[in-house]
């Protein structure tokens, strides 16, 4: 069985951030199709948030 380095291990592990808004809903985001709010950094992460 070969063990990984201290960096290997490192390097392997998952980066998660995990995002809550308040009463926030799918419709009330600009990205996702309502044109009647304004949410910049929002609209920002659907555009970048994945790879």
């Amino acid at each position: 069985m070969m063990h990984l380095s201290a960096t290997a291990q490192r390097d392997k592990r998952y980066k998660v951030l995990v995002l809550l808004t308040d009463d926030q809903r799918f419709n009330t985001i600009r990205a996702l199709g309502n044109s009647d709010v304004q949410t910049p950094n929002m609209d920002r992460m659907v555009k970048d948030g994945t790879p």
